[in-house]
């Protein structure tokens, strides 16, 4: 049974990456860099066709320093490779995602795409913040 956008999937979605130490930062709305993502603050629920920047938990998740001391402590514990998540036995880098009707873009080179129910089972493979 093929799974769509709803709220309730999306809220699903959201407590896994929450469970993994990440938040969810609205990034669509032209170049914000870094700091001006922060500064906006962490979307309360996430939306459809909205583009979504994946940034560590943090105990004050507006605080650019805090958050990115974070992020630091999380690239050295990575060697500085990107996070992945695994899909199909396959690492792609997950720096963000937009929730689609059908499917989840996951903002990668390849612009990739995965359905729901695929991108669902995959979060388990998401590292741990």
């Amino acid at each position: 049974m093929q799974i769509n956008y709803t709220p309730k999937v999306a809220k699903e979605i959201k407590a896994r990456f929450h469970q993994k130490g990440w938040n969810f930062y609205p990034g669509g709305e032209g170049c914000l860099n870094e700091e001006e993502t922060i500064l906006k603050g962490p979307t309360t629920k996430l939306q459809r066709n909205v583009p979504y920047v994946l940034l560590p938990l943090a105990k004050n998740p507006m605080n650019p320093a805090e958050v990115g001391r974070i992020f630091d402590e999380l690239a050295t514990r990575l060697n500085r490779q990107m996070p992945t998540i695994t899909v199909n036995g396959r690492g792609h880098p997950l720096t963000g995602i937009t929730l689609e009707k059908e499917s989840v873009h996951v903002h990668t080179p390849d612009c990739l795409r995965v359905p729901y129910e695929k991108f669902i089972e995959s979060l388990d493979s998401i590292v741990q913040v």
